[in-house]
């Protein structure tokens, strides 16, 4: 009587595995350019917000920001970085004004201005991964109320997907990006007041500088 091994032979399992992996790299490469428009919904962070007075710069760059990190596909990233930003700096100081260019408002105890520099994105046809990948990098500028610089820092963040076969590339890139917002979102959570420029301006200002 033949057992289960025999009934489902080693070389189909090898076939099988192999049609899922050709299905990703297919995903990875169709034709045409992917247009992939971040989703710009985040959870609360849940902070103590510390009483400082913000400005947050987000200029036209940031907030209309996309980036081609391969050929043949678009990351459209300035509406969902601005919610993003704008919702973690509303929760980590007790007040927040939001401005764009110009004059910055002179009562401020800090202005940041944040930058991105660098999107990537890997695929299942560059890492041989059943998964989309994307890192995003960004510089955190911090000046007086008077756009005196204060020092800058850069922040780092990583998303990917739990799975490449998703229903198209682009839903495949867009959750893989939205991950790697939700990681900038937390890493400002938690790093931003322990940054070095951030603690030490802090630390001049006599201000609380324990971690949230």
């Amino acid at each position: 009587m033949a057992g289960p091994s025999s009934a489902y032979p080693p070389w189909r399992r090898i076939a099988e595995g192999s049609a899922l992996f050709l299905a990703a790299l297919l995903l990875a490469g169709c034709a045409g350019e992917a247009r992939v428009q971040v989703a710009d919904a985040f959870p609360a962070l849940i902070v103590a917000p510390r009483p400082v007075k913000l400005a947050l710069v987000l200029d036209e760059r940031f907030r209309t920001a996309a980036a081609q990190p391969v050929k043949g596909v678009r990351i459209e990233l300035g509406a969902a970085q601005t919610a993003l930003f704008r919702q973690a700096f509303a929760a980590l100081a007790e007040e927040l004004r939001v401005v764009d260019e110009g004059r910055l408002p002179p009562d401020s105890d800090l202005v940041v201005r944040p930058e991105l520099l660098e999107v990537q994105l890997a695929t299942p046809a560059d890492t041989y991964l059943n998964v989309y990948e994307v890192w995003l990098k960004y510089r955190v500028a911090l000046l007086t109320s008077g756009g005196e610089p204060l020092g800058e820092w850069q922040m780092a963040a990583y998303g990917r997907t739990p799975d490449g076969l998703l229903r198209s590339r682009e839903e495949a890139i867009r959750r893989a990006a939205t991950v790697a917002l939700r990681d900038a979102g937390a890493k400002l959570a938690l790093d931003f007041y322990r940054a070095p420029p951030v603690a030490a301006w802090l630390a001049r200002n006599a201000l609380e500088v324990a971690g949230p």
